[in-house]
């Protein structure tokens, strides 16, 4: 169990600055490295401090990436104040509080309002179209196709596909056109597939040409029958 005590050292800072930081937001990775700076300045009996980056990553645990970002926003806070060396960068606490600079918190809610905004558009319009496929199935496909069976599945195909109205029409010509055709129509229907199959099929995409040609071209009517030609009679006697 840790028992920190002050025999074995400690960190003499004014209680003035003590209390100003703690009225100011500090992001989590700015923080643990500004503790460091006042541990390696503070901490030791002086003001500032040739402190590289290798040492706030060994003392904060944190890769240097994060270490940059910390103090990043450190010099945006205003919170630190650096200096060029040949060996490191000599840094240390702004004793100067007034001239703090908290990082503002309005624009972050602003994006996380927008995208909340957006999020609740993108809803409404997604029930919207889901509506308007629900109403398309009920009122132009279910009512044309001819084997009324497994609605809710042909339902949950039909919303897969998000179909529109030009879709729909395609989809119910198709219908119509092979409900009429012998392989729909022989054996009481037998043959037709289910709903769903037909759409998770995309059945209307096949091609329906020579279909149409074999079951749909006009019978000749008695115009167009080709005349029989009569046997000349056989003459008498054979």
């Amino acid at each position: 169990m840790a028992n920190p005590q002050t025999e074995n050292g400690f960190t003499q800072i004014a209680n003035e600055l003590l209390e100003a930081l703690g009225r100011i937001r500090i992001p989590g990775e700015a923080r643990q490295v500004l503790d460091v700076i006042v541990r390696k300045t503070y901490g030791f009996g002086q003001k500032e401090d040739a402190i590289a980056l290798s040492q706030l990553c060994k003392h904060t645990g944190l890769n240097k990436p994060a270490v940059c970002r910390g103090l990043a926003k450190l010099r945006m806070m205003n919170l630190i104040i650096e200096k060029d060396n040949d060996i490191a960068n000599i840094r240390r606490i702004n004793k100067d509080y007034d001239t703090w600079k908290p990082l503002s918190k309005k624009i972050t809610h602003y994006r996380k309002r927008e995208s909340a905004l957006s999020k609740k558009r993108h809803t409404i319009e997604t029930f919207q179209k889901k509506n308007n496929c629900v109403h398309l199935f009920n009122e132009r496909f279910w009512p044309v196709y001819p084997k009324k069976q497994a609605k809710k599945s042909a339902l949950k195909a039909w919303l897969k596909l998000k179909a529109d109205a030009a879709l729909t029409e395609r989809v119910v010509s198709d219908v119509r056109a092979r409900a009429r055709s012998e392989d729909w129509t022989k054996d009481k229907g037998q043959y037709i597939p289910l709903p769903a199959t037909y759409l998770k099929g995309e059945r209307w995409e096949d091609e329906t040409q020579k279909l149409q040609e074999k079951f749909y071209r006009r019978r000749p009517t008695g115009d167009d029958r080709e005349p029989k030609t009569r046997k000349p009679p056989k003459p008498e006697g054979f």
